[in-house]
């Protein structure tokens, strides 16, 4: 059969319709369109991958994780292939399809919502800064906006994940000494505007949308409240949920930062004074 060029061309890119669909597993198609659309909206070291694995232990959910990384698909979820080349093709060349693909296709009956993890900065980047406006247009679509209070503690544990490039321990004898770290105030302080300023931005960007704010330190303190809270946020019947993630850093600040009270001092007369908990 002959195609015109510019769908050949596009076949040859980015792969046939037919095999795009094959790399979806059997188990998950069925005709069920009336499930709940939703994204986890975030930033690094906020509690997403502790959530997400958590909505992923309800039968119910599909709880992807963060499906636009730069070198791979983080479908991290049984059947999907997180480095499969073919699919990668197809979600940057296509980035709204591959939204479509993900967010608008038949499921099982059984599945009663759908989501993945999405970072701010994700949002800003290829190839998703293309189909951001998508995104945020998309009908019905339900956001998790996941945040963490303490700021300080979420830049203190990206500075420590970037030296030990220990994102997850899912077992207490898997846990190291993390290292002491020395932050850098000007450091701190472009981390506390920017994500500030984010997420000012994105709540403002899915403002027409269902919004449910998450607060990492109340799912942590009162999880079966909070997992209970979002189940029926999202539409689905609640259950005991569970994660397999512990958390990475229990020190105090004070014993984790080599300069803590130099930094209490830089921050005392600021907004940002409360970060600074010990």
């Amino acid at each position: 059969m002959n195609l015109p060029w510019m769908q050949w061309l596009s076949r040859f890119l980015v792969g046939s319709p037919a095999a795009i669909e094959e790399s979806f597993p059997v188990g998950l198609k069925g005709p069920n369109t009336s499930y709940t659309r939703f994204i986890t909206l975030t930033t690094q070291r906020s509690g997403s991958s502790f959530l997400m694995q958590s909505l992923r232990s309800h039968p119910q959910i599909i709880a992807f994780g963060e499906l636009f990384q730069i070198r791979r698909i983080g479908f991290n979820t049984p059947g999907f292939d997180n480095d499969s080349k073919a699919l990668m093709r197809f979600r940057n060349r296509r980035p709204r399809d591959f939204l479509e693909w993900v967010l608008r296709r038949g499921y099982d009956q059984a599945v009663r919502a759908v989501g993945f993890k999405v970072h701010y900065n994700h949002l800003e980047r290829p190839p998703l800064d293309l189909a951001r406006a998508h995104l945020a247009a998309l009908p019905g679509l339900r956001v998790l906006h996941l945040k963490r209070r303490n700021l300080l503690r979420a830049y203190l544990s990206t500075v420590v994940m970037s030296i030990t490039r220990v994102t997850g321990i899912k077992s207490a004898t898997d846990r190291q000494a993390p290292p002491q770290v020395t932050l850098a105030p000007s450091d701190c302080l472009r981390y506390f505007e920017y994500t500030r300023q984010r997420q000012t931005f994105y709540d403002r960007m899915f403002a027409e949308h269902d919004v449910s704010p998450v607060i990492y330190e109340n799912l942590v303190a009162d999880y079966a409240h909070e997992t209970t809270r979002i189940q029926r946020f999202l539409q689905v019947v609640p259950t005991s949920l569970k994660a397999r993630n512990l958390r990475q850093e229990e020190r105090p600040l004070s014993v984790a930062i080599t300069n803590y009270p130099q930094l209490r001092r830089e921050f005392e007369s600021t907004p940002w004074a409360e970060f600074f908990d010990d």
